[in-house]
């Protein structure tokens, strides 16, 4: 169920509550949820920052000013907390009381951040007054910030002038953990990021020990598969070394749900196999701590290849070039053929063309053994 303060959700197929105009109409949505019966159990609140405008016009009306800035020495903004505090509560309520997972989105805006650590520099914040943004996100258990990854070019236009644009893939980013370009938090053991759908989102869970994982779907609308050939069955590649670059990457749990990997997938980048994909599995987080020796050790031969030696997540080192050394393993179940990476390198001077593989590690980069034993 939707509680909305701003009238953006269009014609979107949902339950919602008429558009609030007032400050005491977003309340007694709250109040309607409490004590009426209903099947619901998520309300999302569209959203804060045109929420807090609704709360700043009741704070006027209780003042009897126009503007909230006539409130002298900017105790308007504290009076305001009043209202979100009460707000809140009503959230509380409904979270403990009724069992509802609460959302709450709001828009972003770039801010200047002191920290008194390092010089000053730009970040996204929520769209509101810091001191609302601070209590709410202090209420959240999730602060999650959604975004497009965005990746920079610098091209050289002459006379030592270069220019750099910014591409955009269309792919959208969930970050759960703050860093310097953002505000975020979880209290689960959430990936740093993941695909996203949405913009800024604070999350208060209906129960904050016992955590569900949300599943990342993806936008299917406008495919027909009429209109496109079905992919046929394809070979691996041969064994050999192959200029790549990781694509995509996620923390996956393990198949026997005590652990979790990260699995890279890397794209071909030339020769008569450019395209194809690859994939490698690092059993980061796992009780077997050969496995997780293994993994870190060949998690430091990927970042040394592509040249990122302190990432603070696994999209730090998507599209950059390396080489690989692919090899060919029986499946135990089926005793099909499939690839495995199994070495990286710095990029050299790619051929693009498999090699037989060396029976030592190729120079400049790692040859990895693989554990007799399930790990996933």
């Amino acid at each position: 169920m939707f509680v909305q303060t701003e009238d953006g959700l269009g014609e979107i197929d949902c339950d919602k509550f008429p558009l609030a105009l007032s400050y005491q109409d977003t309340l007694t949505a709250l109040e309607a949820l409490y004590t009426e019966q209903h099947p619901y159990r998520t309300l999302v609140v569209d959203s804060l920052d045109w929420l807090e405008r609704l709360i700043w016009a009741e704070v006027c009306r209780q003042r009897s000013v126009e503007n909230i800035e006539d409130i002298g020495y900017g105790k308007g903004y504290a009076f305001a907390l009043t209202s979100w505090r009460e707000f809140l509560t009503g959230l509380d309520a409904l979270r403990n009381d009724r069992g509802m997972t609460v959302v709450l989105i709001a828009h972003s805006r770039i801010e200047r951040f002191e920290n008194p650590e390092t010089d000053s520099y730009d970040r996204y914040v929520p769209r509101l007054h810091k001191l609302a943004s601070q209590i709410i996100q202090e209420w959240c258990d999730e602060v999650l910030f959604a975004t497009y990854k965005v990746y920079t070019k610098q091209t050289d236009e002459g006379f030592s002038r270069k220019k750099t644009k910014g591409i955009g893939t269309g792919k959208r980013v969930l970050y759960t953990s703050e860093r310097p370009s953002h505000v975020a938090k979880n209290v689960s053991i959430c990936p740093t990021s993941c695909r996203s759908i949405g913009t800024l989102t604070l999350l208060s869970s209906t129960n904050p020990t016992h955590r569900t994982k949300d599943l990342p779907i993806a936008d299917l609308h406008g495919f027909n598969a009429n209109e496109v050939d079905p992919t046929t069955d394809l070979e691996p590649i041969p064994a050999g070394k192959y200029l790549a670059m990781i694509t995509d990457s996620e923390m996956k749990p393990t198949k026997s749900g005590d652990g979790r990997y990260l699995q890279l997938t890397f794209q071909v980048l030339e020769g008569p196999y450019r395209n194809r994909f690859v994939w490698a599995r690092l059993n980061l987080h796992n009780a077997n701590e050969t496995a997780v020796k293994i993994a870190r050790v060949e998690l430091s031969a990927i970042c040394r290849a592509v040249g990122v030696l302190t990432p603070r997540d696994s999209c730090e080192l998507h599209n950059l070039p390396l080489i690989i050394t692919v090899k060919l393993k029986k499946r135990e179940d089926t005793g099909e053929l499939q690839n495995e990476v199994r070495g990286y390198a710095k990029k050299e001077a790619a051929s693009g063309q498999p090699q037989q593989a060396a029976a030592s590690a190729p120079p400049g980069g790692v040859d990895f053994p693989r554990l007799a034993c399930d790990f996933w």
